[in-house]
């Protein structure tokens, strides 16, 4: 169950007709144990707070509070400087689904400031958070005088149309839910890892977390992590995840002898 479901009832009840309801992930890929970083220095700069209506300052957020959610209308974007931050989007039933964790330098809330359209997801801090929020009016009379940042905003927008391709791909396209969560865990091994073992990764998402990245129930990660170490293919604790056999669970994963791999920066998002 979701930890806002009166949040989140709201919210389904406010989306807008005509966007429907999407149960897909459209953000970054599955690699999300960590915050991804979304450098924004090319859009926003000191100029722009010098300027902007808005009055400059760092807001702290506890963690569990909420910075928008989903179908609120927008009123501008956020820039992550601390912490962390879970966006979801949840379903007229009450279902709910994770689309990732931003950290630092992240900008939330791009897409829809730039349409003019309600949010389509909830943004949740879940790790203390200081940020920085520029008005809608603000942002596009920025992008519209000051140089190249309409290009750079196209290009952080893009990012995330480019991640949504790759989450369809990696978590849609799937024959099975054991391929799908042996996918989750193989994205989040190094790209370039020489598949020596174990392989150790610093692990903090719940088993309820991992069934709302990967769209399947809390039961079902339960069962198929309790098969996968039976296998000795992996082991997950409260904060390591130990991967004993990657070649076993890329087998498992249905997983491309050669990885597509984006160039840097290229599996960050922006929402």
């Amino acid at each position: 169950m979701a930890k806002y479901p009166a949040q989140l009832r709201i919210a389904a009840e406010r989306r807008v007709p005509s966007l429907g309801n999407r149960p897909v992930p459209k953000l970054n890929s599955a690699a999300t144990v960590e915050p991804i970083p979304l450098f924004s220095s090319t859009l926003f700069g000191p100029v722009t707070w010098a300027r902007s209506r808005t009055p400059n300052c760092q807001v702290v957020h506890s963690r569990g509070s909420l910075l928008f959610l989903e179908g609120q209308t927008v009123s501008g974007v956020y820039l992550i400087e601390k912490g962390c931050v879970k966006l979801t989007i949840c379903s007229g039933r009450g279902k709910s689904l994770i689309l990732g964790f931003f950290g630092p330098q992240t900008v939330l809330g791009l897409p829809a400031a730039i349409l003019g359209l309600p949010h389509e997801a909830t943004a949740e801090i879940v790790k203390p958070a200081t940020a920085r929020f520029v008005a809608r009016e603000d942002l596009l009379r920025h992008l519209r005088q000051a140089g190249d940042a309409g290009l750079r905003a196209a290009q952080l927008v893009s990012r995330m149309l480019y991640a949504t391709l790759r989450d369809v791909e990696r978590f849609w396209l799937t024959d099975s839910v054991e391929q799908k969560l042996a996918r989750f865990f193989v994205s989040l091994c190094p790209p370039r890892n020489a598949c020596r073992a174990p392989i150790h990764l610093a692990f903090d998402l719940t088993h309820e977390d991992i069934s709302q990245r990967i769209g399947v129930s809390r039961e079902t990660v339960t069962r198929l992590l309790s098969r996968f170490k039976k296998r000795g293919v992996l082991k997950l604790t409260r904060s390591i995840l130990t991967i004993f056999d990657l070649d076993a669970l890329k087998r498992i994963a249905d997983w491309p002898g050669v990885v597509r791999s984006p160039k840097a920066g290229l599996n960050a998002a922006v929402w």
